[in-house]
């Protein structure tokens, strides 16, 4: 039998997933959320000149980036400013999709861009994907705006939006994912999915959430905590401890998410990035409902009379939480205090390769500040010759820029500056 919980939303009064009576056990749980990911495509008119001169400029980076081994390069927009261009196009709706002719990361954001100048009736020369990262560290809404008014300073008309995929999310931190999984491993669960797989790995028995049903309309369920822990990138795990967990790691947290393709929300009216902002909330309340719902008692697949199931109030809760989480606009986002991010693992596993080149060359250390020495020397020498020291330093600072720029970090420090200025 599952705990029962209270709700705690952030900057709100918590409230209770149901009526407790004076001897029940209160267990308080973070809420929050949003969206996970956001993808859509436009058609947009360019204007012709600025266009032409876009298209040779990326069509003459793409060539520089094909002729090295790297898979992306820099180029400079003139009245725009820097962004990422990968080698290869882009396909967009999987090995079927249309092909872009162009790759392109604008402030971390990936891009899909045609040389076509002007959009047809339906067939996008635009597409952007917002993902997690995207969605997480700058907002949905405040990303979707960011990306209309940098395809406008491009030189483009946009003509019409297409919404294409969307992720919504609920994040319950201090929640187990266990409480969620055993009741439907109980079968204590209704659905109108064809498919609910438990997920659980059977060496270490360790238990990681369960999904229901396949695209265009997908349930997972999940532990975040762990999801998030084994990324190699540290900065997603502490835009979470930021963003969804209060500012520290929790003792368990998890997500409920769906995944949403175009043909499943347009069962609901949306068409655009736009009307999805107005309607998120009452769609994933739906779906918590009609589409998959945990119950509190195991249901009898043969009954025809399963509706009557009573269902799990922390499942209604969480579906209920979505009015808070998922409707409105955003608050402004305070940048992730990036001097806090240590990334120990990638550090300690940098020590390591260290480690065995100076054990290579039978270096004895008779302290750790011998060994940072040895170090400094060893990064100062990368190389045969100083010609050649000279080179690989420049294309390590090089490579460094341009990963600062494809993640976005340049955009981040000029808000930063900017939130200064307003500041002073």
């Amino acid at each position: 039998m599952s705990k029962n919980y209270e709700l705690d939303f952030e900057g709100g009064d918590p409230s209770n997933t149901h009526p407790l009576s004076s001897h029940e056990q209160l267990d308080k749980l973070r809420v929050s959320g949003g969206f996970d990911w956001l993808a859509y495509s436009l058609g947009v008119d360019w204007d012709s000149v600025r266009h032409e001169s876009l298209i040779e400029l990326l069509e003459e980076a793409k060539a520089k980036v094909q002729e090295t081994s790297s898979q992306t390069g820099l180029v400079f927009i003139p009245e725009f400013g820097e962004a990422i261009i990968h080698r290869m196009g882009y396909r967009w709706g999987g090995t079927r999709g249309q092909q872009f002719d162009f790759k392109v990361f604008i402030d971390g954001t990936e891009v899909g861009l045609s040389r076509k100048a002007q959009c047809g009736k339906s067939a996008a020369n635009v597409v952007v994907a917002q993902t997690g990262r995207d969605c997480l560290l700058h907002g949905a809404r405040a990303r979707y705006d960011h990306m209309i008014l940098s395809i406008e300073a491009l030189g483009g008309r946009i003509r019409w939006k297409k919404l294409n995929r969307v992720d919504l999310a609920i994040d319950i931190a201090g929640l187990p994912v266990t409480e969620l999984q055993n009741l439907v491993a109980n079968n204590q669960f209704i659905t109108r999915t064809r498919s609910c797989q438990l997920h659980e790995n059977i060496v270490s028995r360790q238990k990681t959430g369960f999904s229901a049903g396949k695209a265009p309309c997908y349930l997972t369920v999940y532990d975040k905590l762990f999801e998030a822990s084994r990324k190699q990138q540290t900065e997603y795990l502490n835009a979470m401890i930021a963003r969804r967990w209060g500012g520290r790691i929790p003792n368990a947290a998890t997500r409920v998410e769906w995944q949403l393709r175009r043909a499943k929300f347009r069962e609901y009216g949306v068409d655009t990035p736009e009307h999805l902002f107005e309607r998120a909330a009452t769609i994933y309340k739906t779906l918590m409902h009609n589409q998959f719902r945990l119950t509190t008692a195991e249901i009898d697949r043969d009954n025809k009379n399963q509706s009557r199931s009573r269902v799990l109030p922390l499942w209604q809760a969480i579906a209920n939480a979505a009015e808070r989480v998922l409707q409105g606009t955003e608050e402004d986002l305070t940048p992730i205090d990036r001097t806090t991010v240590l990334p120990l693992r990638a550090i300690k596993t940098a020590r390591g390769h260290l480690k065995a080149v100076l054990l290579d060359q039978a270096v004895w250390l008779e302290n750790y500040e011998a060994f940072l020495d040895h170090a400094n020397r060893l990064l100062l020498e990368a190389g045969n010759s100083d010609a050649e020291i000279r080179v690989d330093q420049e294309e390590f600072l090089t490579n460094y820029q341009k990963a600062f720029i494809h993640i976005g970090l340049d955009s981040q420090s000029d808000d930063e500056a900017n939130q200064e200025r307003k500041a002073a």
